[in-house]
């Protein structure tokens, strides 16, 4: 996975993007740690540890252990009391297209047929392509199907994989274009909207398995995979609403309001370091202290406004200002004076306010 994105769904709009490259153009656009790109391979993916920017008050922190997808040991097998026998081959490649975890649910009766519709593009665990020569046999039935614990419908329901036989030549027997159990394999992939292949997972098959140990119905075999973030993976968050507003503490913490620093002389060290001394250094202020919803007011001693800086419930307690006016330039060095107003949906809380003063020495 090369990178991820954020959405407001409240807003309905995206609030942060990390990718390698931009959208329109496909130019690089990206330097950092969070992304990385394989030279050997030539591809790019996230990080093993990613932090993000600060966007809408929230950092996010991510982390996965593995960068490819590993088969989980452990945590597949046999699931509760099921039993039986089975041979699982987990291809070489394909799995890393499609690994998703899966239930293989065993039935009385028939419980699934194959609905991919071509074998184009079908190859088996070691890359052999299986359509030409013709290795596969279509619309065949099984008395199990297999469940995608990882991919959900559009409705939140578990998905199932797709099955495809292929025609098998064993040491006693020959290709035949006949589904037998006993001495063909059983392919388990995905299929796209079309019907069409787009990799195989993992193979099954019964070889030298006697009948009576087949597995009983309702039994259910696990497989599961470590793997890194997918590109159709999606992770929701909702974040709390705000807690009451305490009338006494709202008046209070208003006089506690400040601007740091103060004054203001050439720089500070809340500004970054500017790499070309031929550039301007950004400048930055910062109102403490303030409200978590409210409106930031400056104007000159004579009473001209200067800049009003919107505040919404996002960012803590403060915000910065560059030192800009509304027409986005630099403000002259002097004595200014600010205003501060809650800026909440009740209005009762509104009445109070704040007034202050800062010096810009240049």
């Amino acid at each position: 996975n090369p990178g991820f994105r954020v959405f407001n769904k409240t807003s309905n709009k995206e609030v942060y993007l990390e990718s390698p490259y931009y959208e329109l153009s496909e130019q690089p656009n990206f330097s950092g740690s969070n992304l990385v790109f394989n030279e050997d391979e030539n591809y790019w993916s996230m990080n093993n540890s990613v932090v993000s920017d600060v966007f809408e008050g929230i950092q996010l922190s991510i982390n996965q252990n593995n960068l490819t997808p590993t088969l989980d040991s452990a945590n597949t097998g046999w699931l509760g009391e099921s039993f039986g026998d089975i041979n699982i081959t987990i291809t070489s490649r394909e799995s890393n297209l499609v690994p998703w975890d899966c239930e293989i649910v065993f039935s009385s009766d028939v419980s699934y047929t194959s609905a991919v519709e071509s074998p184009f593009g079908i190859y088996d665990e070691f890359d052999n392509r299986l359509w030409f020569p013709n290795r596969i046999i279509l619309n065949q039935s099984f008395s199990f199907y297999v469940v995608n614990k990882t991919k959900l419908d559009e409705n939140g329901n578990y998905t199932l994989m797709d099955m495809v036989v292929q025609d098998f030549a064993g040491s006693t027997w020959d290709i035949d274009q006949q589904f037998n159990i006993n001495n063909d394999r059983i392919l388990v992939g995905e299929i796209d909207s079309l019907n069409n292949w787009r990799g195989t997972s993992f193979i099954i098959d019964f070889f030298n398995i006697d009948s009576t140990f087949f597995p009983e119905p309702g039994s259910r075999y696990s497989i599961s995979w470590d793997r890194s973030f997918w590109p159709s993976d999606t992770f929701k968050f909702i974040l709390g609403g705000a807690a009451p507003i305490a009338v006494e503490n709202l008046a209070n913490d208003m006089k506690k309001i400040r601007v740091v620093p103060n004054p203001y002389v050439g720089t500070n060290a809340m500004e970054e370091a500017v790499i070309n001394p031929f550039l301007n250094q950004p400048r930055k202020i910062m109102f403490t202290n303030l409200p978590s919803s409210c409106i930031i007011t400056i104007f000159t001693p004579s009473g001209v406004k200067v800049k009003t800086i919107k505040k919404d419930e996002r960012g803590g307690g403060m915000v910065h200002w560059d030192l800009l006016n509304e027409e986005g330039l630099e403000i002259a060095a002097g004595m200014y004076l600010y205003h501060v107003q809650p800026n909440y949906s009740i209005k009762s809380l509104n009445k109070y306010e704040h007034v202050g003063k800062f010096a810009v020495i240049k």
